[in-house]
């Protein structure tokens, strides 16, 4: 038996079936990456050109010339070089920013000028004005970024998810923010979703939440149709499917 999921991840679809072989899952990796990749550049322009602020402003009728910042030559540190990261890489490289990557083998990337393994995070946090997830949840990806590594990112560093929100310890990530450990984040990915109502991310100034939503985009039906379409015909002519899912690495 063969299910093909409308999503890339596919931890929630995780059965004994698809353990034990008895049914073959396959993913949709590519129909998220355009949006939610401008996404990302979004948000550091957001941050960066103190977007918040001049609305308010604006509400207020004040007359505020801020002192903005730029991406230029700015380091963004991507973890997870899949079809996210690596255009998110592309897209940061057009603003001429530095660009490094976490990845489990350590190939080069095209747009990436370093990729470095998991083992140098920490050390590799304390260069990047921007932290960039877009990594899978994994076991060796869960709670990765706890009190130690958010206390070795710059103050003045942006956190931005649009992975799986268990990459990072939500404690640890809560206490960053109210005690200006880091300057902000943009959460599109949070462990539990929706937030209950009390949650301090929700009265953070610091803080921009997403309902998990950066992947829209009105391509992504035809995109999910031509996946499905191909697999089709492949499974029909008995050749092997494309995008294929492995359990046990959680891609």
């Amino acid at each position: 038996m063969w299910v093909q999921l409308c999503s890339t991840g596919f931890s929630d679809n995780i059965t004994t079936e698809v353990l034990d072989g008895s049914v073959t899952l396959t993913n949709a990796p590519g129909i998220h990456t355009y949006p939610i990749a401008e996404s990302v550049i979004t948000a550091m322009l957001d941050h960066a050109k103190m977007l918040k602020q001049r609305r308010v402003d604006q509400r207020e009728h004040h007359w505020n010339q801020l002192k903005c910042d730029e991406l230029y030559k700015r380091t963004v540190l991507i973890i997870g070089l899949g079809n996210i990261g690596k255009r998110t890489a592309r897209l940061c490289k057009a603003f001429d920013m530095r660009v490094i990557g976490m990845k489990r083998s350590a190939e080069p990337v095209e747009n990436v000028d370093f990729v470095f393994p998991g083992s140098e995070l920490r050390e590799r946090l304390a260069e990047a004005d921007y932290v960039v997830v877009a990594a899978p949840l994994t076991p060796e990806t869960k709670y990765m970024l706890g009190k130690e590594e958010f206390g070795a990112m710059k103050r003045t560093a942006y956190y931005i998810n649009i992975g799986r929100g268990a990459v990072a310890w939500e404690p640890a990530l809560i206490r960053a923010l109210e005690e200006n450990w880091i300057a902000g984040a943009y959460l599109d990915a949070l462990e539990v979703e929706p937030i209950p109502v009390d949650h301090p991310f929700w009265g953070m100034k610091n803080v921009l939440l997403i309902p998990h939503d950066s992947h829209s985009s009105p391509y992504i039906g035809d995109r999910i149709v031509d996946i499905f379409c191909e697999n089709l015909d492949r499974y029909v002519k008995g050749v092997q499917l494309k995008n294929i899912c492995d359990p046990s690495k959680g891609y």
